[in-house]
């Protein structure tokens, strides 16, 4: 398989064991779910930018990576908070 595409199925693989574990708090919660998932979206934002430092990537890398996962967590962070 070619790197590229193995480290993008990597990434997407990373992320949907994250957002699953998000869904899993938000049915557990059901009415109190909110308030939990924001914060725990934006930690991991900020987890994968500090990952994304640390390894040096690139923010427009033509495969996905750790800032491609922190944009999707920035977004369910702020989604999360316009719910409320």
């Amino acid at each position: 398989m070619n790197e590229r595409i193995a480290q993008s199925v990597w990434t997407l693989t990373r992320c949907a064991i994250r957002l699953s574990f998000l869904l899993w708090i938000a049915i557990a919660g059901r009415d109190q779910a909110t308030p939990v998932v924001q914060p725990i979206a934006f930690l991991f934002c900020v987890a994968c930018i500090g990952v994304a430092i640390i390894r040096k990537e690139r923010p427009f890398s033509a495969t996905l990576n750790h800032w491609d996962e922190a944009v999707i967590f920035a977004l369910i962070s702020h989604a999360a908070k316009l719910v409320r």
